[in-house]
């Protein structure tokens, strides 16, 4: 089991005590109560703190401090009700016992651990070649923690120009000490000219769709989305941290905050889609994938309507008629084009949903005045999607002819 004590005090293991595992930690003189939250593998377990049963990750009831060292027990018991281990914490009031602080730095970049140092904790970062001054922000966990970097007292989460040597590394040292004046952490980070390191970048598709993380994926990071049957292609918009990083897309170099090229998207497959962004140091590189997959094309329903096709006569003119319309004025595909219904100004089409209701029906169909924009019977607007078409029409020779199918409309 782990638990967190509410002040966020450091836990101290002990090598003794009377419980499996004792710990020992110090909080403020101030301080009257403590909360202990319990988080275990199996939620299933029992926890009983300082005599409570305590939910799983919920925090306990207050535990009232005494001026000396407060004792805490805690056992777990499995779910099989047999199987135990004990915890024990001594809470003392010399002053919190947390030298724990977050560092942000500005320009954004990113703080890579390394394995030696000057320090208890050692960091390398890289910055532009440009870059004359780092802003260094330390934020105690803690807020009676005392701060100082490059030897100077400095207030938590107080931004800190530092100037950057004009060529060469940097190096900054941050101490934390904590309340109790005990506790004590070191930071050192190593600031580079070599480039940003910052390879984050945000992506957006383009019709919109929602990105979810992918269970898995070849990847750092996976996402995955579906789009309806009836699109045949997106682009991604990539937004990148740092202005000067390199964005590839399927292997293509896109510009920051523009478009890639459509990619193309096939009814009932899966479009993978790669995505790099190397950093301005060449070095730092961040690999996304996005799974994208396109729904099926659903199957030709016409409801109760029979539907009966006969081959035009090949002394006839051919009537062909297409399969998408988005009327949004532009010109371009803005109604229904049914090539060589000229021909036959006596005909009839009929219009239906996806699922096989009535929606619009057009007598003496001519592609001018009379033709189907994406309007209902009624003039309303209808929603784009895939609907189905029945044509009627009579041949010079009298014959009643009749084809179907389906049309996308988008808009």
């Amino acid at each position: 089991m782990n638990f967190a004590i509410s002040g966020k005090p450091a836990l101290v293991p002990l090598s003794s005590g009377p419980a499996q595992e004792n710990y020992q930690t110090s909080v403020a003189g101030t301080t009257s109560s403590v909360t202990i939250t319990p988080s275990t593998e199996d939620a299933n377990s029992t926890v009983v703190i300082a005599g409570e049963t305590v939910a799983n990750k919920t925090a306990s009831s207050p535990i009232q401090l005494t001026t000396a060292t407060t004792l805490v027990s805690m056992t777990v018991t499995a779910q099989d009700g047999t199987s135990t281990r004990t915890y024990s914490v001594a809470i003392m009031k010399q002053g919190s016992n947390n030298a724990n602080i977050g560092i942000k730095l500005t320009p954004t970049s990113k703080l890579a651990g390394v394995n030696t140092g000057p320090a208890m904790y050692n960091y390398k970062t890289s910055v532009d070649p440009l870059t004359q001054i780092i802003t260094v922000k330390a934020t105690a966990e803690e807020p009676n923690a005392t701060l100082t970097i490059d030897g100077n007292t400095v207030s938590s989460g107080a931004a800190v120009p530092i100037a950057l040597n004009a060529s060469g590394v940097t190096n900054i040292n941050l101490v934390s000490i904590a309340q109790n004046g005990v506790t004590i952490k070191t930071y050192s980070i190593a600031v580079y000219k070599d480039g940003s390191n910052n390879a984050d970048i945000d992506l957006r598709l383009s019709p919109a769709a929602v990105l979810s993380l992918a269970p898995s994926g070849p990847d750092l990071v996976n996402y995955q989305t579906t789009v309806p049957f009836s699109q045949t292609s997106l682009k991604i918009v990539p937004t990148a941290a740092n202005g000067k990083s390199t964005i590839r897309i399927d292997g293509q170099i896109v510009a920051n905050k523009t478009p890639s090229q459509a990619i193309a998207l096939t009814p009932g497959t899966t479009t993978l889609v790669r995505i790099t962004n190397t950093a301005q140091d060449n070095i730092t590189v961040r690999t996304i994938s996005i799974a994208v997959i396109t729904e099926a094309a659903p199957p030709l329903r016409m409801a109760a309507i029979k539907i009966t096709t006969e081959e035009t006569d090949a002394e006839e003119t051919a009537i062909e008629i297409g399969n998408a319309l988005s009327p949004n004025s532009d010109g371009i595909n803005d109604y229904l084009a049914i090539t060589g219904i000229e021909a036959y100004p006596a005909n009839k089409l009929t219009i239906m949903n996806s699922k096989g209701v009535y929606v619009n029906d057009i007598s003496n169909y001519d592609n001018t005045t009379n033709a189907f924009g994406g309007y209902s019977k009624g003039g309303a607007l209808l929603p784009q999607g895939t609907y189905f078409y029945l044509l009627d029409y009579t041949t010079k020779a009298g014959l009643s002819k009749r084809k179907s199918g389906y049309v996308v409309l988008k808009y």
